[in-house]
């Protein structure tokens, strides 16, 4: 632990005790997290370089989640009427970590522009509640709350009808979903094709996809069609975690991932509670249901690499419909850094073409 000083008004200086200390973040003893927040680009309306324009939508006041809404010229034509929508819908679950990360941030921001532009898709990013302020289960909850969010912009009733009746409950799973905004968002409900919906989440962000996607298959979402699901560099996450190798990217660490599983499990949380672990036997039921067809990507030198191949091999023990796709020599989530690499437009170019052909 470390002892920092700080300075009160009035009272002079006392010391207090540093818990974790994470690049850009603090947590002390008493609870409190100190933040050195990351630069962050504003939506626009207008067509940016990439022919995108934003909009940053509410879903829930009360939590401070909301969603940027990446918006292609191509699919933005006012003569379109709504009863002709043509643009696919992707929800995005940005990484970070659980503990790091926004829409705004400008690696995702980009990201997400270049990935609606090169796809003629509308992509919806999440900004969910972080650890440790708000401890898992909230990014679950808060990421299938949008979810439901989009049900809502095409469904007559917020009411999902069950499809399995097993009775099992994921532990962070709520009786009654929290009231969300029931305003129509014009982009989404004109331009939006509800028959073609997909969901995409890297790193931690595609753990919590798989925690989403857990729920998500036992209900109907009509007139929502979830048509696939993309995993990057998902974090299947056991214990004892990875060890590095000098082959392994230094981009993630084993450091890194055992920080913040300890700032987002709830106290008193470890490794392969049911709560992280992605393939946790209380699970593995919902397995036995319908999904959508699955991407994975990894990336070789990865830390995650193997967590994402265990991952993989269940997926077709469960005889679910699952591609995989490894890139050579790459690290951690390369794509969002090395935006020009042949590496990254690839990976990027094998999600446009997985979505295209469902």
């Amino acid at each position: 632990m470390e002892m920092e000083m700080e300075k009160e008004k009035g009272v002079g200086t006392r010391l207090r005790t540093v818990l974790h200390k994470l690049p850009g973040l603090l947590l002390y003893e008493d609870g409190v997290v100190e933040r050195c927040p990351p630069p962050l680009l504003p939506a626009s309306s207008e067509f940016d370089v990439d022919g995108v324009a934003t909009k940053d939508v509410t879903i829930n006041p009360d939590k401070g989640t909301w969603v940027r809404i990446f918006l292609p010229r191509s699919a933005a034509h006012d003569e379109i009427p709504s009863s002709s929508r043509s643009a696919p819908l992707v929800l995005h679950f940005h990484g970070g970590g659980m503990c790091f990360g926004s829409p705004a941030e400008p690696m995702y921001h980009i990201f997400c522009s270049r990935m609606a532009s090169a796809s003629n898709t509308i992509w919806i990013s999440i900004h969910y509640r972080l650890a440790p302020e708000h401890r898992l289960p909230a990014q679950y909850q808060d990421c299938f709350e949008a979810l439901c969010w989009l049900h809502s912009q095409f469904a007559t009733t917020a009411k999902l009808s069950p499809i399995s009746t097993s009775g099992h409950r994921e532990p962070w799973e709520l009786e009654e979903e929290d009231t969300i905004s029931g305003e129509r968002e014009r982009w989404v409900v004109d331009y939006g094709d509800p028959a073609r919906v997909f969901c995409v989440g890297e790193s931690a962000g595609a753990t919590i996809l798989h925690f989403v996607a857990l729920k998500m298959v036992k209900h109907e979402w009509n007139p929502l069609n979830i048509r696939g699901l993309i995993f990057v560099d998902i974090g299947v996450l056991t214990d004892p975690l990875p060890e590095m190798t000098p082959f392994t990217d230094s981009t993630l660490t084993t450091k890194m991932m055992a920080d913040s599983v300890a700032l987002s499990l709830p106290v008193g949380g470890k490794l392969g509670d049911a709560l992280l672990d992605c393939l946790h036997p209380d699970s593995k039921c919902h397995f036995k249901l319908g999904w959508p067809p699955i991407l994975l990507l990894s990336a070789e030198r990865d830390l995650l690499r193997e967590g994402v191949l265990r991952y993989y091999t269940f997926l077709k023990e469960a005889g679910k419909d699952a591609e995989l796709y490894e890139s050579q020599g790459k690290g951690h989530c390369f794509h969002l850094v090395e935006r020009e690499s042949e590496a990254a437009q690839l990976r990027e170019s094998t999600m446009v073409l997985f979505m295209r052909k469902l």
